[in-house]
């Protein structure tokens, strides 16, 4: 009786020291997959960057006005308007070198409250 208690204790004390090397393993592989996740800040490159802007001259001092609308950003998505047809393009390309691509592209026409005129905004979504 007394070699069957040895050997219970022992089995007990074994498993509780795998359990605790399981655990130990799943807490340190779950820190390592995550990643910090660093998003560039489109919203202000594109406001601070007067290549991505239209400015003009004519006020005193400038005024220079952002092109690109980020409607949406996130690690995976991220959404562009902008009724500039080349400046969207070079933002689009921009956000290429992070890894994006473009999924859908999208012009619709915009009436002017002003006058009669119309402009086509583009809508450019890009995910990884």
């Amino acid at each position: 009786m007394e070699k069957f208690a040895i050997s219970f204790a022992i089995m007990i004390v074994m498993l509780l020291l795998s359990f605790s090397i399981v655990q130990t393993s799943n807490a340190q592989s779950n820190n390592s997959q995550v990643a910090p996740t660093t998003l560039t800040n489109y919203t202000k490159i594109f406001g601070e960057n007067k290549e991505y802007q239209i400015c003009y001259t004519v006020l005193e001092p400038e005024e220079c006005f952002p092109t690109i609308d980020v409607l949406y950003q996130s690690p995976e998505t991220i959404t562009l308007k902008s009724d500039t047809i080349d400046v969207i393009w070079k933002g689009v390309d921009l956000i290429k070198k992070d890894g994006y691509k473009i999924d859908d592209i999208t012009s619709y026409p915009v009436s002017s409250l002003i006058d009669s005129s119309q402009n086509i905004n583009i809508l450019v979504v890009m995910s990884k």
